[in-house]
């Protein structure tokens, strides 16, 4: 597939860690808001609902903009629409304590609009990876950038716990806008060309470009076949992150504290794991560690979906994230490999928008589910798809010589 680098290698190219400096440091500062948000939604209005609505409002913007951002990163400067991103929700986070004392209902606004900026950061920042490592380096720097982000997630959770306890929470919001700005100075420290179209943007253009987009994935086996399983794998993955909370205190027994553990060792499986994909990769084609995670995966929920006690869920659970890695990073490894840079965005924006979309159809149709046959089945249902769907993978003649 590709030969496996250090990270102390690509720590050295200046270029890609000015990147990760800045992500490591804008994505602990967006746990610190995720977090606050949700608590300041519960604290003034007392309902679940709320909650609820504060994290739609978060979730929305990547079925309604992420299409046309993908367009327009193929058309703009990527670098500069990261550093305008950056600059942009800073600039919202830090409005948002004044204007939630005009009136609550800013801040879903805020939120929205938050989230709205971020479908055009990243698939920049997707984008401009492949342009600032070698070719042989792309699978590394993506199990790296993978691994930062989740420890930072770890990390962040806790630390925002903390900090919403015992400081302001205008406070956790200041310090987020100025993790942003410390990313955009991060980002005016690379050089990076961004393939820029001659005519001009228009309604027509833009709907001529995405047209383009899925022009050229019909075009590559390996793209369709990628976009087939990004279609279908997220849908049993939805049903497991939706049922996890249930999971815990129906079938383990366990309570709100028992689900933070399980989120905690599933995150850190995913850190372990995106530290030895990269080595993985060089040895085995897409189709057979694709197949493999899937498979494995699967496996793991058909065991878990028998236990009754945390403990040895724990372990299983840390496993499941180690190799949830495969279906995460391989994926995208192979649309940043195999589009051209003038076409990453736009592919890059489709194939989101199918795994978003695959993976809420999976939390509301495993939710049914649950409610309809029980949680161990529901869980069970799914660990039977992941396996069905690894061993198809496995034969998929696009995926074995990708």
């Amino acid at each position: 597939m590709e030969h496996s680098v250090s990270y102390r290698s690509l720590l050295r190219t200046g270029d890609f860690r000015w990147l990760w400096i800045g992500q490591v440091i804008s994505s602990l500062g967006n746990n610190f808001t995720y977090l606050a948000l949700s608590v300041l939604a519960y604290r003034v209005t007392g309902t679940a609902l709320s909650v609820g609505v504060m994290l739609a409002a978060n979730a929305l913007p990547f079925l309604l903009v992420r299409p046309l951002a993908g367009v327009l990163v193929d058309r703009w400067d990527r670098q500069r629409i990261m550093i305008v991103s950056d600059l942009a929700r800073a600039l919202l986070i830090a409005t948002l304590p004044s204007l939630v004392r005009l009136h609550f209902g800013w801040a879903y606004v805020v939120a929205f609009l938050s989230s709205a900026v971020a479908q055009f950061f990243n698939p920049a920042l997707l984008s401009v990876i492949p342009e600032l490592v070698d070719k042989g380096a792309l699978m590394s720097a993506n199990a790296l950038y993978r691994s930062s982000q989740k420890l930072t997630e770890v990390i962040g959770f806790a630390l925002a716990g903390w900090m919403a306890a015992t400081l302001t929470l205008s406070l956790v919001f200041y310090l987020d806008a100025l993790t942003f700005v410390i990313s955009a100075a991060c980002l005016t420290m690379i050089a990076v060309s961004s393939p820029i179209p001659a005519d001009p943007l228009t309604a027509r253009n833009v709907y001529r470009n995405l047209l383009e987009g899925l022009r050229f994935i019909r075009r590559e086996a390996v793209l369709v076949a990628n976009l087939a399983v990004a279609s279908v794998a997220p849908i049993p993955l939805g049903t497991i992150a939706a049922l996890l909370l249930v999971f815990a205190v129906q079938a383990l027994h366990s309570d709100a504290r028992g689900y933070g553990m399980l989120e905690s060792a599933m995150g850190l499986g995913i850190v372990a794991g995106s530290l030895v994909l990269s080595r993985l990769g060089a040895h085995h084609t897409p189709g057979k560690l694709l197949g493999a995670g899937l498979t494995g995966m699967g496996g793991i929920i058909l065991v878990l979906a028998r236990l009754n006690r945390l403990e040895p869920a724990l372990g299983l659970v840390f496993l499941f994230g180690v190799l949830n890695v495969v279906p995460d990073l391989v994926p995208l490894w192979m649309v940043q490999r195999y589009t051209p840079s003038e076409l990453r965005g736009r592919v890059l924006g489709v194939w989101g928008l199918v795994i978003q979309g695959a993976f809420l159809i999976g939390m509301t149709a495993g939710s049914a589910l649950a409610d309809a046959v029980g949680v161990r089945y529901a869980f069970a249902g799914a660990g039977m798809c992941l396996v069905a769907v690894g061993l198809i993978v496995r034969s998929l003649k696009a995926f074995q010589h990708a």
